[in-house]
């Protein structure tokens, strides 16, 4: 039976924060507790039960046995929770995770503050081996400060060791070289860096840009790695965390769009990296759900100017004309021939929130489709996709943590607008123990008023689908967003608050794309 790998980048000192600046503070040191939630995509039960294996590394390649084989029950849309503390114990580790599985698992990793106390939580993606970079990876946002010291973790996903160079690019242009010492990162393992590790300065902000070559390799060969950020404020309650990207793309996709919204005036800013060797063109294209706004559903779009190879810029919606208290989607383009451009949204507000998250970008059915190839005549009308969420929760205490996911539609073909539309979306809650407790029919074919237009989105929650029994505890499970059109999917995980200055604390992570393995 194949075995499906993922991987999981640990990015912290477990249980530890960084102490709090010299100013006087009341806000108490949280204890972090860290776990690696898990869903099992499988549709039909296996003659054999499938099981799931973690090693940890050290960062000088060693493994530490954890003795964690765990069987899937029943198998398919189980999802479970790995909890870090109980497995390994060693509160200064920093390292990475290999998670193998008989079955295409789906992983996340979330660190939240025990307790009752009011902290954001920190919540980001595996990876598996086909998200690795081939010699780099970008990081569009790394931002050091009194409050910030980013933790950047490198993975290498190779099984020989590697030789890293980083290469930092302020907002005001110009890069910053980290390359002596050459740092080795051995095989499977990781390296683990503070910002004040770097030589960054008091303040920096910017983006990153990792290089890897095999160790000694001549000619020099690239190796593949992966690279994710943690951010966790000092003496505060904010927290987020984020993947980098392997390449870019000539559109990104950001479920989230917004500029001043609600009681929190919550806006989402989005820091946009040129991945490609030239310089390119950056806009962006704000999109409502509501097709009477000429032109097509298209509300806007917001011209940048040039972007360097490697640089970062950041896009404010709110200086769009028409963007104030609006909540819709957009589209990140690199508008010169063969552009190529990453971006990660932020979400902040002034009541406390603030959040990170990945664009992401067209997927390519020939890998992520079922029943589908790019190629066939018929394309994208056979076509079906499917977007995991592996851990979803939604409590019926009005002050516990409720998941709201924002669903996007980025099929655009220009030559064959007809089949554009999303016609079919259903978004599917599983509980733990791989039952389907409801779903959300999204769009259907038999009303053609519920279609998603081109890049649009819609909202879901548990309560959509009915999932909520209010004399229960609410729903812990996982989602599956089951499509007949490409969609990005955003899960926004979030609880209110009453403290000073805080009303509101959460975070966003984005739906993974199930891989057809057939």
């Amino acid at each position: 039976m194949p075995r499906s790998l993922r991987i999981i980048l640990f990015l912290l000192l477990l249980g530890v924060l960084l102490p709090a600046p010299a100013r006087a503070q009341t806000v108490p040191t949280p204890t972090w507790m860290t776990y690696i939630a898990y869903y099992n995509p499988r549709t039909e039960i296996p003659e054999t039960p499938d099981r799931m294996t973690v090693v940890y590394y050290k960062p000088d390649g060693s493994d530490i046995p954890t003795n964690i084989d765990l069987p899937f029950g029943g198998g398919p849309h189980i999802s479970g929770r790995v909890f870090v503390g109980n497995t390994l114990h060693n509160p200064g580790f920093r390292g990475s995770v290999v998670i193998s599985s008989t079955s295409p698992v789906v992983a996340m990793y979330r660190e939240i503050a025990e307790g009752e106390d009011a902290f954001s939580p920190i919540l980001y993606n595996s990876f598996s081996v086909l998200d690795a970079g081939g010699g780099k990876f970008y990081i569009p946002f790394v931002q050091k400060s009194g409050a910030f010291d980013p933790m950047i973790g490198i993975q290498n996903v190779e099984s020989v060791p590697i030789t890293v160079e980083l290469t930092f690019y302020p907002a005001g242009g110009g890069a910053i070289d980290i390359d002596e010492p050459f740092r080795d990162i051995e095989a499977q393992a990781s390296a683990v860096y503070l910002g004040s590790e770097l030589g960054l300065g008091a303040t920096f902000e910017g983006a990153m840009v990792v290089e890897a070559i095999i160790k000694d390799s001549v000619p020099a060969e690239p190796g593949r790695i992966v690279a994710a950020v943690r951010q966790a404020q000092s003496g505060g309650r904010r927290a987020f965390a984020y993947e980098g990207f392997s390449g870019g793309a000539g559109a990104v996709f950001m479920p989230a769009a917004m500029c001043n919204v609600g009681t929190g005036g919550m806006t989402v800013y989005y820091e946009v990296q040129n991945t490609g060797e030239a310089s390119t063109e950056v806009e962006v294209d704000y999109y409502n759900t509501n097709p009477a706004e000429p032109p097509g559903n298209l509300i806007a779009t917001q011209t940048l100017g040039s972007l360097a190879p490697g640089s970062r810029l950041q896009v404010d919606p709110c200086q769009v004309d028409g963007m104030n208290g609006r909540s819709v989607s957009a589209v990140i383009r690199a508008s010169s021939p063969d552009g190529q451009v990453a971006a990660v949204g932020r979400a902040v507000s002034q009541d406390g929130l603030m959040t990170a998250f990945s664009g992401q970008i067209m997927m390519d059915p020939d890998m992520y489709g079922f029943g589908c190839t790019a190629s066939d005549p018929e394309y994208p009308d056979n076509c079906t996709y499917r977007v995991i969420v592996p851990y979803v929760e939604y409590s019926t205490r009005s002050t516990g943590w409720r998941t709201y996911l924002s669903i996007q539609n980025i099929l655009n073909i220009p030559e064959k607008p007809e089949v554009n539309y999303a016609a079919n979306i259903q978004v599917r809650y599983y509980g733990q123990d791989g039952s389907l407790i409801g779903t959300h029919y999204l769009a259907t074919d038999e009303n053609d008023n519920t279609r998603l237009m081109p890049y649009a989105k819609r909202s879901s929650d548990p309560t959509f689908a009915n999932v909520i029994d209010p004399s229960s505890q609410g729903f812990i499970g996982a989602v599956e967003v089951v499509s007949d059109r490409p969609v990005a999917v955003l899960a926004r995980i979030q609880r209110p608050v009453s403290v000073p200055n805080y009303a509101l604390v959460g975070e966003d992570y984005t739906g993974m794309y199930l891989i057809n393995e057939e």
